[in-house]
C-alpha cells in the first residue's frame, strides 16, 4: 500500500456557510427563550454541525465543526482514498440568521398567469426559522488532507467547475432581471432586488477575475440553489437564487451561500 501524503490547507469562508446534519430536527423555541435570546419571530433553529445533543438552544456552549466528510464530498466528490479531517469551529464563528431567496422569478418562454406577473423581489425565505450559519471571514481555518496521489490537479478540476458553475447562475441572474423587465411600473421592493442582483452579478465575477492561481473556489454546504449544486450543460429550467446579504452593512457584498476558497500551505 502506498503511503499517504499529507496537505496542509487553509479554508476561507467567502459567504455564509449552512451545514445542517440531514438526521437533526429543528430546534423548536418556548417563549422564555425567545425573550432571553431576542429571536423576534424565529420559532425553530436548524442547528450547525455540532459535537452532543443539547435540549436546549445553547450556542455559547455547543461545540460546533465542519464534518470532514463534507469537505471531502465538496472537494473531491466523496473519493475513497482520501481522508479528510473535521475542523473545529470556535462557537462565535456561528451566527444565527434568515435565508433570502429571490421570489416570483418570471420563466421563460411560458404564457404569463395571473400568479407568474407578480414582480420578482427578495425576501426572507420562511419567516419563523432560523439557521445557524458558519460566518463569512477572512481569518482562514487550518486543516490537512490524506491522499496517495497528487491532488492538486483535482483541486484545479474544482475550481474550473466552480467558475462553470458560477457563470450559470450570473446567466441566470441576467435572464431574470431581462424578462422582469417587462413590468413598466415596477414596485419599490421589485426595483431593490434587481439592484441587489446586479450587484451579487458583480461580486462574483470581482471574485473570478482577482482569484490568484493557488486559491480553489468551491461551494459548501445547502441553500445554494440548483446551478451551484450540479454543472449543466445547458440551463435548467428551475433552480431558486439564494442570495447571502446583509442591507444594515453597507459594506457587505451580496454572494451566494456556501462560497469557499482552499490554498493549499507551503510544503
Amino acid at each position: 500500500m502506498r503511503k499517504l501524503k499529507k496537505y496542509d490547507y487553509e479554508l476561507t469562508v467567502l459567504s455564509n456557510v449552512i451545514l445542517s446534519p440531514r438526521e437533526q430536527e429543528g430546534i423548536f423555541l418556548d417563549s422564555s427563550q425567545k425573550e432571553t435570546g431576542n429571536l423576534g419571530n424565529i420559532n425553530i433553529i436548524y442547528p450547525f454541525y455540532h459535537y452532543g445533543i443539547y435540549d436546549e438552544y445553547e450556542p455559547k456552549n455547543t461545540e460546533y465543526y465542519i464534518p470532514g466528510s463534507s469537505l471531502k464530498g465538496a472537494i473531491f466528490r466523496g473519493k475513497s482514498k482520501i481522508l479528510v479531517d473535521d475542523i473545529k469551529i470556535p462557537n462565535n464563528r456561528i451566527k444565527l440568521g434568515q435565508l433570502n431567496k429571490v421570489q416570483y422569478i418570471p420563466k421563460k418562454g411560458q404564457e404569463e398567469s395571473e400568479e407568474e406577473q407578480k414582480q420578482m423581489i427578495l425576501n426572507t425565505y420562511f419567516p419563523n426559522i432560523g439557521v445557524e450559519m458558519l460566518k463569512r471571514d477572512e481569518e482562514p481555518f487550518e486543516g490537512s488532507f490524506y491522499s496517495e496521489e497528487d491532488i492538486k490537479e483535482r483541486l484545479l478540476e474544482l475550481h474550473e467547475d466552480s467558475k462553470r458553475k458560477i457563470h450559470r447562475l450570473i446567466q441566470k441572474v441576467e435572464d431574470s432581471i431581462e424578462l422582469n423587465s417587462h413590468h413598466k411600473e415596477k414596485s419599490e421592493k421589485s426595483q431593490d432586488c434587481e439592484e441587489t442582483l446586479k450587484k451579487f452579478q458583480n461580486n462574483l465575477k470581482e471574485i473570478l477575475n482577482n482569484r490568484k492561481e493557488t486559491e480553489y473556489l468551491f461551494f459548501l454546504g445547502g441553500y445554494k440553489g440548483l446551478l451551484l449544486a450540479r454543472t449543466f450543460e445547458e440551463m435548467p429550467e428551475k433552480s431558486a437564487i439564494y442570495i447571502d446579504e446583509n442591507k444594515k452593512l453597507p459594506e457587505y457584498k451580496a454572494l451566494p451561500y456556501g462560497l469557499c476558497k482552499v490554498v493549499l500551505k507551503e510544503e
